[in-house]
């Protein structure tokens, strides 16, 4: 409920608090605030509860995940690999548990995903606006897409990748230094501190069986239509998620989620690979 509680004050008074909660309530804000500002902006608007207006917002944002997935599934192996990777985003345990709660990944994962499925569209203006929009809305939602972006710009020369990755870069940085009136991010309490929690198998279980299953399928299918941006996606949350193993060692846990994300989809294209050579074999 903490998130919950920053959302009343705003809906109740109008502002954003300078402080927060957390750490005793001493530390500067250093959320984004998009997540935030939009309950609150919808609990006003509807004359709800922010209790209610939360729970509301997960059960919606929910629902644009699983269109958002579908959607990028699609764009890499067609309308049935879409629909198998949002069957095993709704089935994975991973992905569920770090989306029914009232945070703002919630909002977060969405854009993120849409950011990506914007980019493999070459729709410049709404890849650099979902990429502004995460980088406001949860740094490690942002951290993930910006990893992705910057390693696809490397691989492809990808302008639009490159646009998208400045344009988010621009704008945290600019909330950053009007907030905590300093762009060190590693001063950050969250970061200094190194919270982070290990991986284990149940993190790996929790992806889903069929997800995991189907995957080695999906990444052969991925590999030889070369789906460069799907590579990106995967190496560059595996290698966040194992961050410790570059002496960093923050969020390996949360970070690890995202990974999932890759594995679903790659478990779609593979799911409706298998589905193609049984019609075949028919």
């Amino acid at each position: 409920m903490y998130h919950t509680g920053i959302i009343r004050i705003i809906t109740e008074t109008g502002f954003m608090p300078v402080y927060d909660l957390s750490y005793g309530g001493l530390t500067k804000s250093f959320y984004v605030p998009s997540y935030r500002l939009f309950t609150a902006a919808v609990s006003s608007l509807s004359g709800t509860d922010p209790v209610v207006s939360a729970g509301l917002m997960v059960v919606a944002l929910g629902v644009v995940s699983v269109c958002a997935i579908y959607l990028l599934g699609k764009e890499f192996g067609g309308s049935w690999a879409g629909a198998c990777a949002a069957m095993l985003f709704v089935l994975s345990p991973e992905l569920t548990i770090y989306t029914i709660r009232p945070f703002p990944e919630v909002l977060g994962i969405p854009l993120l995903l849409l950011a990506l499925y914007f980019l493999k569209k070459n729709d410049w203006g709404m890849v650099v606006l979902a990429s502004v929009l995460t980088a406001l809305t949860h740094q490690t939602s942002a951290a993930v897409l910006g990893s992705v972006l910057l390693l696809y710009t490397m691989v492809r020369r990808d302008k639009k990748a490159a646009a998208a990755l400045l344009s988010m870069a621009a704008a945290y940085s600019l909330w950053q230094l009007f907030t905590l009136n300093s762009l060190d991010i590693l001063g950050m309490r969250q970061i200094a501190l190194k919270e982070s929690g290990a991986i284990t198998l149940m993190h790996v279980e929790r992806i889903g069986l069929f997800a995991l299953l189907a995957a080695p399928i999906g990444a052969a299918k991925a590999i030889k239509k070369r789906h460069w941006l799907l590579g990106a996606i995967t190496v560059a949350t595996l290698v966040l998620s194992k961050n410790e193993l570059l002496g960093i060692g923050i969020f390996t846990d949360r970070l690890f989620t995202f990974f999932a994300l890759a594995v679903v989809l790659l478990g779609g294209i593979g799911l409706a690979e298998i589905g193609r050579l049984w019609r075949d074999a028919k």
